[in-house]
């Protein structure tokens, strides 16, 4: 199974490309998911026959994944919708893990995975680059070799006019009205972002979201059937 991580700042673009290159996938018959439907993921009573789960997380390189990940995450406070946001990041491990072996899917397309759950751990303030993030980055690149990172550019200018004008009431960067005090939070997700690839991707893939949404959409397709034919 290809897993395809799309990387950038909130407000980007990634989920609504993400979910026209799923549209299309399917329609070419090439099995695709995003992150929510791994998360809904549930193994039937004959493939939790076939594949125990108890045995696929008791492979060495997945127990490290989930270990390193907890010991990454004690770095910072646990607290309120931090807590939250790591057990999501828990259960999305857990079931990709779970995915990669059954190879229910094709390819599993994310704007929210593992690299993008760890950048958000610390918030607003600059990620811990020390012994645990390091051990973390290892643990992934271990856990899942095949992972391709494509990295979303996108002018400051332009992330700040979609992130005032989507106005979702379910994200911490739209709640803050202050444009001055946005743009900081942006700046800093977009180090934390670059320092995740640089550490976990060996060739991350760049594109750029300014460009018209059919033009990124060919290249992820493109990259997805050159790689699972």
């Amino acid at each position: 199974m290809l897993i395809i991580e799309l990387l950038g700042t909130p407000g980007c673009g990634k989920t609504s490309i993400t979910n026209k290159v799923i549209e299309q996938l399917k329609e070419r018959n090439i099995k695709a998911a995003g992150h929510k439907d791994a998360l809904k993921f549930r193994l039937s009573p004959r493939s939790r026959s076939k594949f125990p789960i108890p045995l696929i997380m008791r492979e060495y390189q997945h127990y490290y994944l989930f270990i390193a990940v907890i010991l990454f995450c004690m770095n910072y406070i646990l607290k309120g919708a931090r807590v939250k946001y790591i057990r999501n990041l828990l259960i999305l491990c857990h079931r990709m893990v779970i995915l990669k072996k059954v190879k229910h899917y094709d390819v599993l397309l994310l704007d929210e995975g593992i690299c993008q759950h760890l950048s958000g751990i610390s918030h607003n303030k600059y990620l811990k680059k020390n012994y645990f993030f390091n051990k973390v980055a290892k643990a992934v690149k271990r856990a899942f070799p095949e992972l391709v990172i494509i990295k979303c550019e996108i002018s400051t200018d332009e992330n700040l006019r979609r992130i005032r004008s989507r106005n979702r009431k379910d994200s911490r960067y739209d709640s803050i009205t202050d444009d001055s005090k946005l743009l900081t939070a942006l700046k800093i997700k977009k180090e934390n972002l670059e320092q995740i690839s640089e550490r976990i991707a060996m060739h991350p893939i760049t594109i750029d979201m300014g460009n018209d949404i059919e033009v990124n959409q060919e290249k992820i397709i493109s990259l997805v059937v050159s790689q699972i034919k």
